[in-house]
C-alpha cells in the first residue's frame, strides 16, 4: 500500500509539474489556432501566453497575450508588415479581452472592388478594448491620391491642386 501511494503522489507532481509548464504553450497554440481560423494569417508570428499562476488558464483566463507577426494579412484585405500587440485580461474561451496595447507598421488597407491599397501607414492602439485609442499615421505622399479619389466622388470632378498643411499648433491639418 505504500509503494501504491507514493507511485500515486510521484504521479501527481509530475501531472502537476507538466501543467505548470505545459498549458502556457497549449494555451499559445490554442490562441494560434482561433487567430487561423478568424483569418489572420501571417509569414511568421508568435503567441505567448502570460499566466502568473498557471492554474488560471484551467479557467480559461490569461493575465496577457502578446501577438508578434510579420507579413500578416488580417480579413477585409488589411496588412501590415509588423504587428506587436499585447492584449491583457484575457478570456481564452470567450473570446475578449480588457485592455490592448500596441502597434501594426507598413499598415495597407485594400480599397473594395480591386482600387488598389491605401497606405503605408502606421497604427498606435492603446486602451480598454471597447474604447482603445487608435492613432493611425500615413504620410502625405500617401494620403493625397486616397483624398484626390474622396473629392473627386464627391462633387463628380477632379480637384486641380491639392496639398496638404500643417495648422498652427502642431494638431491637425488642412486641405486645399
Amino acid at each position: 500500500v505504500r509503494g501504491c501511494l507514493s507511485v500515486l503522489v510521484l504521479a501527481l507532481l509530475f501531472a502537476a509539474a507538466g501543467f505548470w509548464f505545459g498549458s502556457r504553450p497549449a494555451a499559445a497554440c490554442l490562441i494560434d489556432t482561433g487567430l487561423t481560423s478568424s483569418g489572420f494569417n501571417a509569414r511568421e508570428r508568435q503567441v505567448e501566453v502570460d499566466a502568473d499562476a498557471p492554474f488560471e488558464l484551467l479557467g480559461g483566463r490569461a493575465d496577457g497575450v502578446t501577438l508578434r507577426a510579420s507579413d500578416a494579412e488580417f480579413q477585409a484585405g488589411l496588412r501590415a508588415e509588423d504587428v506587436d500587440l499585447t492584449l491583457t485580461g484575457v478570456d481564452i474561451l470567450g473570446g475578449s479581452f480588457e485592455r490592448v496595447t500596441g502597434e501594426l507598421s507598413g499598415v495597407a488597407l485594400e480599397e473594395p472592388g480591386g482600387g488598389g491599397a491605401i497606405g503605408p501607414f502606421e497604427v498606435d492602439v492603446d486602451g480598454p478594448a471597447e474604447e482603445a485609442e487608435v492613432a493611425a499615421v500615413m504620410p502625405a505622399d500617401a494620403l493625397l491620391p486616397v483624398l484626390r479619389g474622396v473629392i473627386e466622388s464627391t462633387i463628380g470632378a477632379e480637384p486641380g491642386d491639392l496639398r496638404l498643411e500643417a495648422v498652427p499648433g502642431g494638431v491637425g491639418g488642412r486641405v486645399s
